[in-house]
């Protein structure tokens, strides 16, 4: 909403992340509301964003850089996708998994993927991100063999085992 009654903006000008996938949230969030159905604020820490590149970057939630300066106390694990079966069968050598964790809960709080359509596999961490999913949660779900996903659920088993052997 803007100041005006019956007003409301959404994009660039509200000068929160200049993305079409922000900007389409914000047009919904807008649409609801004036429809009078109860909406809740934009949550900025579960957005995705992607970089086009090749192979492609994206991301949600905290980043390494949060970590490193104390923004958010997160354990880290990060998987090259070298590792991955379906990833040797398509032959890509290039990229990698990271999830950041809460400590003690597990829960993600952010995520990286590099890799040819990063922008597809950023989804399953977004949902996590959004909802509070525990790591624990994550490893505990099925995945396509072999898929890219499964590194997900692989790095989330890595946080998980850390976590428990951290508490044991």
């Amino acid at each position: 909403r803007t100041s005006a009654p019956g007003v409301y903006a959404a994009g660039d000008c509200t000068g929160v992340f200049a993305l079409a996938s922000v900007a389409a949230m914000q047009g919904r969030i807008a649409m609801y509301h004036f429809l009078g159905d109860a909406v809740t604020p934009l949550n900025l820490k579960a957005v995705s964003a992607n970089i086009f590149t090749d192979p492609e970057i994206a991301t949600v939630g905290y980043s390494q850089a949060d970590v490193e300066a104390g923004v958010i106390d997160a354990r880290v694990v990060k998987l090259p996708l070298l590792r991955n079966p379906r990833a040797k069968m398509q032959g890509i050598r290039d990229g990698f998994v990271k999830l950041f964790c809460r400590p003690g809960t597990g829960i993600v709080v952010g995520g990286v993927v590099v890799a040819p359509r990063a922008s597809e596999l950023i989804h399953p961490i977004s949902i996590a991100v959004d909802n509070n999913l525990t790591v624990e949660q994550i490893a505990n779900a099925f995945t396509v063999y072999p898929s890219l996903t499964g590194s997900i659920a692989e790095v989330a088993r890595q946080l998980h085992t850390r976590k428990t052997a951290e508490e044991g």
